[in-house]
């Protein structure tokens, strides 16, 4: 691990252990480019104001920390309006909801509006026809609809509607149904959602890849909520995630001293420490710096031309995901294959051609591979 990484873990711990930060003379390029891929930068900011002047950055770069700092803080107050927003749309309409992840998991940070997140997500009991009808009627810009997500746009802000949870676990097929109600908005209980954390981060290794943002929200629930290690365990255990859950919270255990028991020694198990660094740092907040496309592809496939085609020309299931129109209407096959093939090569060129790249050079793949083996993810990665 460089120095540069070593000092931007470092500088996290500091922060969700409310810790004086100790400054180091390191690389400052590199460490705003590990903040920003990482989607960090108020957090990394906030935490160099209070290092010594010797050590902080100077210059163009001091400038940019904190405009990403205004912009991280300007951006929350943004977020918390849409949230107000999509929270009161959905509740005069009476519908059932239950907001997840980053709009929830903030509360839990020593400073809230530092948690960056660049949409809501809210899953909802009630068919997607029926809310994006009422968002037309309501004049909301509704940017995308496919089969079980509705996005919409609200003050350059995304809200992703979706009909199912985005994890990979089949625990959460009937997520109401285990969470507690209050009117029309439903909410997780501190270990389900705890688990759905764990189970959305899981979901995106095997994808593309999980950035550090996601173990710092583990993390700090840990520290503030209701944590019971046995409990959470034996449910991670029940749903076939027991070995992920002790890797990862061992890695938060030794990155961010988070308050849990250690199971697994990674100082000892170098090579899987080694990999967890390729796919946790080097991949940035949601894996995007390293892969284009969904590990996914690798999985299933060892041959690169047939990666190729299987981008190119995707399954069914998938273009009804990305064209809400064919789903509706199956005759409509044709034209979904020929919007996939125009998107690829005039609306997503740069893109399509990253993608390529990657598969034709193998980059960031084999590692990442090789992790998934490792954490034993064998619960309902298709879904």
């Amino acid at each position: 691990m460089t120095a540069e990484k070593r000092y931007f873990i470092a500088l996290l711990r500091s922060y969700v252990n409310q810790t004086a930060p100790v400054g180091e003379a390191v690389d400052s390029d590199e460490l705003f480019r590990l903040a920003d891929i990482h989607d960090v930068g108020g957090i990394i900011a906030t935490q160099l104001k209070s290092v010594e002047s010797q050590f902080q950055p100077t210059g163009e770069l001091k400038s940019k920390f904190s405009q990403v700092l205004g912009y991280t803080v300007k951006n929350n107050a943004i977020r918390e309006y849409a949230f107000e927003f999509i929270r009161g749309f959905l509740n005069e309409n009476e519908i059932e909801h239950i907001f997840v992840k980053g709009i929830i998991i903030k509360e839990y940070y020593p400073n809230p509006e530092l948690r960056t997140s660049g949409d809501i997500d809210v899953i909802v009991n009630c068919d997607l026809d029926r809310i994006e009808s009422l968002a037309r009627d309501n004049a909301l810009n509704v940017t995308n609809v496919t089969d079980d997500t509705v996005t919409l746009k609200k003050n350059g802000l995304e809200i992703e509607i979706h009909n199912c949870a985005d994890v990979i676990s089949s625990y959460f097929d009937n997520i109401f149904s285990i969470a507690e109600k209050d009117g029309f908005e439903y909410s997780l209980g501190f270990n389900d959602h705890l688990f759905y954390l764990l189970c959305h981060l899981l979901k995106h290794v095997i994808y593309r890849g999980a950035g550090i943002r996601m173990l710092l929200d583990i993390d700090l629930m840990i520290r503030c909520g209701e944590y019971d290690y046995e409990k959470f365990i034996a449910l991670c255990r029940a749903n076939g995630l027991e070995k992920s859950a002790r890797v990862i919270l061992s890695l938060c255990k030794l990155w961010f001293d988070t308050p849990v028991e250690s199971t697994v020694d990674l100082n000892e198990d170098v090579e899987l420490l080694k990999k967890l660094e390729a796919v946790f740092i080097d991949g940035g907040s949601f894996g995007y710096s390293n892969n284009t496309i969904p590990l996914k592809y690798y999985r299933n496939n060892s041959n690169k031309f047939r990666i190729l085609l299987n981008l190119a020309f995707p399954s069914k299931e998938y273009l009804k995901k990305c064209y809400a129109y064919y789903e509706k209407n199956p005759v409509l096959y044709p034209a979904a294959r020929l919007n996939r093939l125009f998107d690829g090569v005039f609306k997503r060129r740069s893109l399509a051609n990253k993608a390529v790249k990657q598969i034709m050079n193998g980059e960031n793949t084999d590692i990442q591979l090789e992790l998934i083996n490792e954490l034993e993810i064998n619960n309902g990665e298709q879904k």
